[in-house]
């Protein structure tokens, strides 16, 4: 990005005047920057080009804001609006929280229990409004052809990591690969599950601490979907013991007890929700885009292949013990 075309946007659109500029993130289809201004610290966005209505997020934001949610609020330009261009993109600019981001399956007791009551509290304040975009959880990812699809992409993977000797993502695929047959003899009624508009992405990395609040960023994603498969990722990506692959169900029914002072699941939910999980991981291939993927992206696809092997031998005795 030129930074002195941006320095004349950003000064046409909010009156500010750019000091420092850093690039904070780069995931091919978004990227953020961090900007030191006349009026403060901001985190300017680049909205994915797959948004059609980019004003959608910010509009978001605001109704949570009034709600009492803690999140990066999303500026309004100049011209009223919450998006804007640059050589042809789309950009929001943020408000800055400067606080700590903790790092994938490092939430402490407390991160968990109020990262859980904010899920929430987010699910119940946002199930008043109009219906989301469907998202990528939906009831066509629970068939058939979607293991089909996947199997095709763990192949496309494979033959890529063999060509680069890794090894590492060759085992990986195979032992993912084996995991579709198991899948395939699964069955959901998805009209039974408790389907509601969430973050969709509600995760570690999603969440800065800051003195005693969890501030919730990055709504690019939010959309309606099952609430049960939200609060078991976002449990399996924050849980220090789920590292390995293990969900320990006394951790994981204590955030859910947290998580359900502000919304609750039905015992279809309870009951399903680590079969739901463990469908969704088998047939998503984190891997891709393979020599291009970020390390931050790398790490989930490695720890999700750890969690993938645990529920294999584990998830039905996990789903008995929620309900």
């Amino acid at each position: 990005m030129n930074f002195y075309i941006m320095k004349d946007i950003l000064n046409e659109q909010f009156d500010l005047k750019i000091t420092h500029m850093t690039q904070l993130t780069d995931h091919n289809i978004s990227a953020t920057y961090y900007l030191n201004t006349s009026k403060g610290s901001y985190v300017l966005k680049r909205i994915p080009s797959y948004i059609q209505d980019t004003e959608i997020e910010g509009k978001l934001v605001k109704y949570l804001y009034e709600n009492e949610i803690p999140v990066a609020q999303v500026i309004k330009s100049n011209q009223g609006t919450y998006s804007f261009s640059i050589n042809g993109e789309k950009y929001h600019l943020q408000e800055y929280i400067d606080g700590e981001i903790y790092d994938l399956n490092n939430g402490t007791d407390w991160f968990k229990d109020v990262s859980a009551q904010n899920l929430g509290k987010i699910q119940h304040v946002l199930s008043q409004t109009p219906k989301l975009k469907t998202g990528m959880i939906n009831k066509e990812l629970f068939t058939n052809g979607q293991i089909i699809k996947a199997k095709k992409s763990y192949l496309k993977t494979f033959k890529k990591a063999q060509q680069s000797n890794d090894t590492t993502t060759m085992k990986d695929i195979i032992n993912r690969l084996e995991y579709l047959d198991t899948i395939n003899n699964y069955t959901f009624d998805y009209s039974k599950f408790t389907c509601t508009n969430s973050h969709g992405d509600y995760y570690t990395s999603q969440i800065i601490c800051k003195e005693t609040k969890l501030y919730t960023i990055d709504w690019t994603d939010a959309c309606h979907l099952p609430a049960c498969w939200e609060v078991m990722m976002s449990f399996a990506y924050a849980d220090p013991v789920a590292k390995s692959g293990k969900i320990e169900s006394n951790a994981l029914k204590r955030y859910i007890d947290n998580y359900s002072k502000w919304f609750t699941l039905t015992k279809y939910d309870l009951f399903h929700m680590p079969y739901l999980y463990f469908f969704q991981l088998a047939v998503s291939n984190f891997y891709e885009p393979y020599g291009k993927l970020p390390k931050e992206y790398l790490k989930i696809a490695r720890l999700t292949t750890k969690q993938l092997a645990w529920l294999n031998k584990n998830v039905d005795s996990l789903a008995m013990k929620l309900v």
